[in-house]
């Protein structure tokens, strides 16, 4: 079986279960969103920032080095979760200790009280790396996929009870603590695998090394993706951060929903084949190529519906972020494909370089963010799509070399989906003159319309596509 179908057969149980989490995940954000205001909002932001980072830190990284190791034994695998353990108590107490300095930093009393909540949901998250890596090494998607989506579910639910009973702003902090205590549940029963009381430091040397590795090219990241937050956070009020995290939000969901789904499928396949060229040229031509064939288009449509969209599903509370939704399309789309260029590096045995690209990007962006903040949000949101295109330029660029994959090859894989989406938004765009008023109406035609006319452009010229997808379905059902 070739790794292409491998690739998609993994990527059938994901996406599947990524796409149900991110239709539950929008829902609910649908509804709060019209009983919690655009202030409320920011001050979440502002209380799960600071958990988000704590996240970061606490995995260490563990989960890739387990994956890619060959010598997963009882004393490795206890031993990665004690430690992961023992940080997350003591992340989790400082963060109880630091949330009035935190209130401080942003000027808002009501953060300390929610910080001191979220961060309990930090030893949940502590206990996910190990088996997350043993579902992973094992190729377990369809566990994987169903243990999240159940936990997204229920997160979604406690979330619209607790909103609609008046609490608030706790909806949105106790949410995902309540998903991640049973997508763990979920993990440990199908993996059937128990920490026993063994630790071996020394057995874990490498896989810690390279998790350190990593774990700077994910702080990197993460400071990349949330200093923004931070920074709007202390220098505007908690309706901007709101606006701004807002518009994040909507950008984000489609590159979470189909960049997740290819990185998590295309690092165990990489770290199985990272010994034979052709195969690692193929597995990452094929990935990129499929990233941009199914999000290009759900970010050119984006801009096109955008004040439509924004309207209908938020209400005219929200209609400050549809500018800020256009001018960050493009560098979404180009981090939707630089978003791979982590785990190709890491999967090769790159995680230094990885690291590297993280901690220069994040450094030009806290430059370009601290230049623009005092002109306000849009100056942040143009900020924000020139250092992010640079950088994921440049990712992309050094994890094809890497590769040992010519640029001229990425860019005529990318040709056709960019080319089928251009089409696409003219088509919406002359259809949207006939319909100038009823949001309604024409929002739905326009739905309908680009994705019609993007499945037929796809269907006659990209066949490729449409084989590799219907082998992976017969191959599944040969099983």
């Amino acid at each position: 079986m070739s790794l292409a179908i491998t690739a998609i057969r993994g990527a059938y149980f994901t996406s599947i279960a990524l796409a149900f989490r991110q239709a539950i995940s929008f829902l609910t954000v649908f509804y709060i969103a019209r009983i919690l205001t655009p202030s409320d909002f920011g001050i979440a932001a502002m209380v799960m920032v600071v958990v988000g980072l704590a996240q970061v830190i606490g995995d260490i990284g563990f989960s890739a080095g387990l994956v890619r190791s060959q010598k997963n034994t009882s004393t490795v695998l206890s031993t990665c979760f004690w430690i992961g353990l023992g940080i997350g108590i003591f992340l989790t107490l400082t963060l109880i200790l630091i949330a009035p300095l935190a209130a401080m930093f942003y000027g808002v009393d009501t953060v300390a009280p929610l910080l001191r909540v979220a961060a309990w949901g930090l030893l949940v998250n502590f206990c996910t790396p190990v088996p997350l890596a043993i579902l992973q090494q094992r190729l377990g998607y369809g566990e994987l996929a169903l243990s999240q989506a159940f936990g997204s579910l229920a997160g979604a639910v406690v979330a619209v009870v607790l909103a609609t009973a008046g609490l608030g702003i706790w909806s949105l902090v106790i949410q995902p603590i309540a998903g991640n205590v049973l997508a763990l549940a979920l993990m440990i029963i199908y993996t059937k695998w128990r920490p026993t009381w063994e630790y071996n430091y020394a057995s874990v040397r490498d896989i810690l090394y390279d998790g350190l590795n990593l774990l700077g090219s994910s702080i990197s990241q993460y400071a990349r993706n949330n200093f923004d937050t931070v920074v709007i956070g202390n220098a505007m009020d908690s309706k901007d951060l709101g606006v701004y995290s807002m518009a994040r939000t909507i950008l984000y969901a489609p590159m979470y929903l189909i960049t997740s789904v290819v990185s998590r499928v295309i690092f165990p396949l990489l770290a199985k084949v990272q010994g034979e060229p052709e195969k690692v040229k193929d597995t990452i031509l094929t990935a990129t190529t499929r990233t941009g064939l199914l999000i290009f288009p759900l970010y050119i449509g984006l801009m096109v519906v955008a004040n439509d969209f924004v309207f209908l599903a938020f209400g005219d509370n929200w209609l400050e972020i549809v500018p800020l939704i256009r001018i960050m399309i493009l560098p979404a789309m180009i981090q939707s494909i630089s978003h791979l260029a982590s785990p190709i590096m890491v999967a090769l045995g790159a995680s230094g370089l990885s690291l590297r690209i993280s901690a220069g990007g994040a450094l030009f962006y806290f430059a370009t963010l601290l230049c623009v903040i005092p002109y306000g949000l849009t100056a942040v949101a143009y900020g924000y799509a020139v250092t992010n295109s640079l950088v994921g330029s440049i990712s992309i660029f050094l994890a094809l070399r890497l590769a040992q994959i010519p640029i001229s090859a990425f860019l005529h894989a990318m040709l056709r989906p960019l080319f089928f989406s251009i089409i696409m938004m003219a088509v919406l765009m002359a259809i949207r003159t006939f319909f100038l008023h009823g949001s309604h109406l024409r929002l739905a035609i326009l739905i309908v319309s680009g994705a019609l006319v993007y499945a037929c452009l796809v269907f006659l010229f990209e066949k490729k596509a449409w084989q590799q997808v219907a082998s992976a379905f017969k191959a599944k059902h040969s099983l």
